[in-house]
């Protein structure tokens, strides 16, 4: 990881010296501003928890709307990312 998006929350900002030392540059944005990076990724989440919900038969109760949630994230993270022909747990396997 070479870059760090995020919005600019003090304790996020505060740490930028010591993620520079280690070679990681700290991208914040404006205060109103969106990273878009994080946004399509959020929507990308929602969308998928969506599509689940709706092909169920019944209403989700609430408890159960967390763990689809982190089946939706986990799901996600598993995918290709670009530049990388493999998913990320074989990524993570190898090293």
């Amino acid at each position: 990881m070479k870059t760090v998006r995020c919005d600019p929350e003090a304790r996020l900002v505060a740490l930028e010296q010591k993620l520079a030392e280690c070679g990681i540059s700290l991208d914040v944005a404006g205060q109103e501003e969106a990273v878009p990076v994080v946004e399509s990724k959020i929507r990308r989440l929602k969308e998928r928890t969506s599509g689940f919900m709706n092909t169920l038969p019944f209403k989700i109760p609430r408890r159960l709307l967390i763990y689809l949630i982190f089946h939706c994230t986990s799901r996600l993270n598993m995918t290709c990312l670009s530049g990388y022909s493999s998913g990320i747990r074989l990524i993570i396997s190898r090293t």
